[in-house]
């Protein structure tokens, strides 16, 4: 990130801009998406099914 970020931040909110607001939650929408998605994908991946395979094939026991 630049410098700059903040205070275009701060400029747009102080100049209360009604598009600044939408593009502000957007992005806001975007990443919570983004991670609701991401945590969903880690949930699908069977990561304690891998772990009990890894053990598996390390003691050699079923």
């Amino acid at each position: 990130m630049s410098d700059e970020a903040p205070d275009e931040l701060e400029a747009g909110l102080q100049k209360r801009d009604r598009m600044f607001v939408v593009r502000l939650l957007i992005r806001f929408a975007v990443v919570g998406l983004l991670a609701v998605w991401g945590f969903l994908m880690l949930g699908e991946s069977n990561i304690g099914g891998c772990a009990a395979r890894g053990f598996e094939s390390m003691t050699e026991e079923p």
